[in-house]
């Protein structure tokens, strides 16, 4: 990677990017691994020297290295001051990743059980069409059908609520065909059917429930066939623009890394 990338990444990661230019960079990064998992190195040693131990250690090292009144010298020439400076600093430095790099470290299974966390409701976001005044009773029995399986749900019956929409089902999906797989795919989730679950979700392809779908996907499949290509890509992607879940694929990219 050359400098000018460097730059570019360095850029991006203190915001002094215009927005523009971050929507472009964004990307590059999801659609280049060698710049994602540039940034993510990057991104992981800035929050490392944002740790409190750190920061400390250099308003120390400042203060010690602050020049001194004729009064007051230093007892070390210049040069040694700066070397005794920066022994400690890379000592300090050094523990504190070895520290870092033995503090026990999340298996795929744990990091999914940590991080899946499902949604609270199952509320249907209604999608627009035109609908026929004749079919108007039955759109809004269809809509207090899904209401009492969202109502199970929330109150912890998934199976209730599983078995409420498998019964009605072919109803469901065809007045609701992206909403229909979604919520069965976190009926399922909810029971720990994670092949059923994968498998409904699978379906939601376009609309407001696509994105969250593919997150969902991604959580089985670290929890299934732990830390693969296909997990470490989708997470990449999550984490490289601005959706409800970046900070979380953020988070479980730096925990694979210590695996």
């Amino acid at each position: 990677m050359d400098e000018r990338q460097h730059i570019r990444i360095d850029q991006y990661l203190s915001g002094e990017m215009t927005a523009e230019e971050q929507k472009a960079f964004e990307r590059i990064i999801a659609q280049n691994p060698e710049v994602a998992a540039e940034v993510e190195l990057q991104r992981e040693i800035t929050t490392a020297f944002q740790e409190p131990e750190v920061v400390d250690l250099e308003q120390k090292l400042e203060q010690v290295m602050r020049p001194v009144s004729s009064k007051n010298r230093f007892p070390f020439p210049s040069q040694q001051r700066w070397a005794v400076a920066a022994t400690v600093l890379l000592v300090a430095g050094l523990a504190y990743f070895l520290f870092k790099a033995l503090q026990p470290s999340m298996t795929p299974d744990e990091l999914y059980l940590t991080y899946t966390k499902l949604p609270k409701t199952l509320e249907v976001k209604v999608e627009s069409r035109s609908i026929p005044d004749e079919s108007a009773p039955r759109q809004d029995s269809l809509r207090q059908l899904f209401k009492q399986i969202d109502e199970l749900y929330q109150a912890e019956q998934s199976l209730a609520a599983l078995t409420l929409f498998q019964q009605n089902e072919p109803s469901l999906s065809s007045e609701y065909p992206a909403a229909a797989p979604y919520i069965k795919g976190i009926l399922f989730l909810s029971q720990s059917n994670f092949e059923a679950a994968l498998s409904a979700l699978g379906q939601v392809k376009i609309g407001p429930y696509a994105e969250p779908a593919d997150w969902y996907s991604t959580m089985i499949l670290l929890r299934v066939e732990g830390d693969t290509d296909k997990v470490r890509q989708q997470l990449r992607l999550f984490s490289g623009y601005e959706n409800p879940f970046q900070d979380t694929a953020r988070e479980i990219m730096m925990a694979l890394e210590s695996l």
